[in-house]
């Protein structure tokens, strides 16, 4: 994934969670405290979906009837934390409230995606 493609993916984020301004203890439908994934393990899985889409995105443009292949790597990727996409999608709300400390978040996937890749370089 490119430095261009995930700043464009934080902006939009940036832009799109912006305007909540919830208060930080309010919780999605659904949601229980004791399922809220801690901030840590959600940069690593975000970074990791990131990833995986990019990948995904390769495979996808060579085989366009992968759709198998990317359920899938999403289920691999949510058991390997063990969380359900729901769970998940939950968190997603639950952070996306409150905008800057989302954003805060993602600036930390960008860090982690960018630490990630210049440990590949020799």
């Amino acid at each position: 994934m490119t430095f261009k493609r995930i700043l464009g993916i934080f902006i939009f984020l940036l832009f799109t969670t912006s305007c909540f301004h919830a208060h930080r203890h309010a919780l999605p439908a659904g949601l229980a405290r004791d399922s809220i994934i801690d901030k840590e393990t959600m940069v690593h899985l975000l970074a990791d979906i990131h990833i995986q889409e990019a990948a995904l995105q390769v495979m996808q443009n060579r085989n366009p009837n992968i759709r198998k292949e990317i359920v899938s790597s999403y289920n691999g990727l949510f058991s390997k934390y063990g969380v359900s996409a729901k769970r998940f999608r939950l968190n997603l709300d639950y952070y996306r409230y409150d905008g800057d400390e989302f954003v805060k978040m993602y600036e930390n996937v960008v860090k982690e995606i960018e630490s990630r890749k210049n440990s590949l370089k020799p």
